[in-house]
């Protein structure tokens, strides 16, 4: 779904997104304070975009943490209910390819956890490595295929993103570039 994009360090928020309730709602609600409706959709952007560079926090919560730093928010602020709709009406959205792209990044995020957590001391009942270091050499020598088919797979949805937006003629526009009386 292209309704949010960020770019040259500006979010970008096409004028369908107003039209879509659970955007209209938070419009509705933050009529008054323009920069927290930025803030608001900034942080639906980096939180459910597959391009957002906030993606590479896969623990939701830290992803949280990141983003209201990034956009200094108070350290109490929490997404509310509204947000959390939204945030889930935008995911509702993602392509096939998308989807597999997040599935891919949780488990490598899960791989990497694991390698961590590996006690290469730990030794079974004969005293036999339970995790002998040619699992671990294994392992180690597919991570750069597997660095490089991500950024691949990302490069693909980032393209399909831009594509899909094209084909809908959408021009880029700034979040109150028509005028919209929020």
């Amino acid at each position: 779904m292209k309704l949010f994009e960020y770019s040259n360090f500006e979010l970008k928020v096409d004028p369908e997104a107003l039209l879509l309730k659970p955007f209209s709602l938070l419009a509705d609600k933050y009529k008054k304070d323009r920069e927290m409706l930025r803030n608001v959709f900034a942080f639906i952007y980096f939180y459910a975009d597959t391009r957002s560079d906030y993606q590479i926090y896969r623990n939701e919560e830290e992803r949280i943490e990141k983003i209201k730093q990034g956009l200094g928010l108070a350290e109490d602020w929490q997404p509310d209910n509204d947000i959390l709709a939204a945030i889930e009406f935008y995911n509702s959205f993602k392509s096939e390819a998308a989807l597999l792209l997040e599935d891919t990044k949780n488990a490598i995020a899960k791989l990497r956890e694991a390698m961590n957590e590996i006690n290469f001391k730990e030794v079974d009942d004969k005293g036999k490595p339970i995790y002998p270091l040619n699992q671990l050499t294994q392992t180690i020598k597919v991570i750069p295929s597997l660095v490089s088919d991500l950024k691949e797979t990302e490069a693909a949805v980032n393209s399909e993103i831009r594509s899909a937006a094209k084909a809908r003629g959408s021009q880029d526009k700034t979040l109150f570039d028509d005028g919209i009386e929020l």
